[in-house]
């Protein structure tokens, strides 16, 4: 209930006012992304069949969260004028399409970075994992 009543707060909250945190352009509706499309999820995924909190599901939570981040990321160079216009500061609007793309490269090798630390020798020392 917890997983899902947070996940139904982000929601509602990305445009609902008076928080309306997706159009502050501050990366709050971009951190909420990676929290609901891969924290969220992931633990409680974990959580529904363990009935244990851990922090190996958080990691492996990463890197599929911040991947659905910059789609969510991208799509916003789509319209960014049409945002801009609007009123609606994303982070594209906000740092303009340079820096913009400079945070997507960024944001890419994150992702990419989460993932291979996953793969880590010695980063997981359960019987239930891969050698």
């Amino acid at each position: 209930m917890i997983y899902g009543g947070l996940g139904a707060l982000l929601t509602y909250f990305y445009v609902a006012p008076p928080v309306r945190y997706g159009y502050r352009g501050k990366g709050y509706g971009e951190l909420s992304i990676l929290i609901s499309f891969g924290v969220l999820p992931v633990m409680g995924s974990y959580y529904v069949q363990t009935a244990m909190v851990d922090w190996r599901p958080l990691l492996a939570s990463l890197p599929v969260g911040i991947l659905t981040t910059l789609l969510l990321f991208h799509h916003h160079f789509l319209h960014w004028r049409a945002d801009k216009q609007a009123g609606k500061k994303t982070l594209v609007v906000v740092l303009g399409v340079t820096r913009a793309l400079r945070v997507s490269t960024f944001i890419t090798w994150t992702a990419y970075v989460s993932l291979l630390s996953l793969c880590w020798p010695g980063h997981c020392r359960s019987p239930h994992c891969l050698p």
